[in-house]
């Protein structure tokens, strides 16, 4: 199988916010197409943790979103030292490499962007209040912790109540933004749910280890899991869909979907196996 990296795939742009994180996504996967051979062991084994169906974990199937998704983990939380028996100090994700080779030929703002992604990890966040068109306030369910998010794109989709599972970095203008595609939103509803099933897999990893895991670096590496759980209802039902008028999941999922399409502009192909198509078929 071959697994889709384009650019429009890879996450939302506010122009007035994210100019770091759209110089950083081009310039990483620009840098990522010219070395494929070097990490294709790399990348075919990220394919297999967040596609290849298996016991234990939910099965999804590839679609605009969900590569949209896995982009966004490859670059920033897929671990190319390895997973079982790797520490978790240990692990390095492909965008630390990109930095140590290219950070030289980064602006200001997208090396602060870099600088403060490097180590962001995902969590499930509630929606404190909104101004559309702005930002929003939200709080981290797992640590309690509020910040103030400046994103207009974001703003327009969520109303308070709702919660959302993505990362939220430092911008180079001192603000917090949302990096990068994978901001999936959950009716209410679901919070609890996907909060309960990530501590259960934590006391998992504690007996296993002996000692309950750190948090942030537990949600970081271990996150292909949760992206699956939360597709696999995008794409099959919420678990508790019952409770959500059906006109509202429709709006949020129709919402979630237009935002993605932020980066439809770069179109530039960055998997040879497409382009090698393209040529045949012409």
């Amino acid at each position: 199988m071959t697994y889709s990296m384009t650019s429009k795939n890879i996450g939302s742009v506010d122009t007035e916010r994210h100019d770091g994180m759209q110089e950083t996504i081009r310039a990483f996967f620009l840098w990522l197409s010219k070395n494929v051979g070097r990490f294709k062991e790399n990348i075919a084994d990220a394919g297999y943790l967040f596609w290849t169906e298996r016991e234990g974990l939910a099965d999804i199937k590839p679609d605009e979103a969900t590569e949209m998704v896995f982009n966004e983990w490859l670059m920033f939380d897929y671990s190319h030292t390895g997973y079982d028996g790797t520490p978790y100090a240990k692990r390095r994700n492909l965008l630390s490499v990109f930095l140590e080779e290219k950070g030289s030929t980064l602006s200001p703002a997208a090396r602060a962007f870099v600088d403060s992604a490097m180590d962001s990890y995902p969590s499930v966040c509630r929606i404190i209040s909104v101004v559309p068109g702005k930002g929003e306030v939200i709080e981290d369910l797992f640590t309690g912790n509020r910040i103030q998010v400046t994103d207009r794109n974001l703003s327009r989709l969520v109303k308070p109540g709702m919660s959302v599972f993505g990362r939220f970095v430092r911008s180079g203008r001192g603000d917090h933004i949302s990096a990068g595609s994978a901001v999936l939103a959950l009716p209410t509803p679901q919070d609890e749910y996907i909060m309960h099933f990530i501590n259960g897999a934590r006391e998992m990893a504690a007996e296993a280890e002996g000692q309950e895991p750190a948090l942030s670096p537990f949600l970081k590496w271990n996150s292909y899991v949760y992206y699956r759980e939360m597709l696999s209802w995008r794409q099959s039902g919420f678990p508790f869909e019952e409770d959500l008028p059906d006109q509202e999941e429709e709006e949020i999922l129709g919402a979630i979907l237009s935002l993605r399409k932020e980066l439809e502009g770069l179109r530039m192909s960055l998997s040879p196996h497409r382009r090698r198509r393209k040529k045949k078929s012409s």
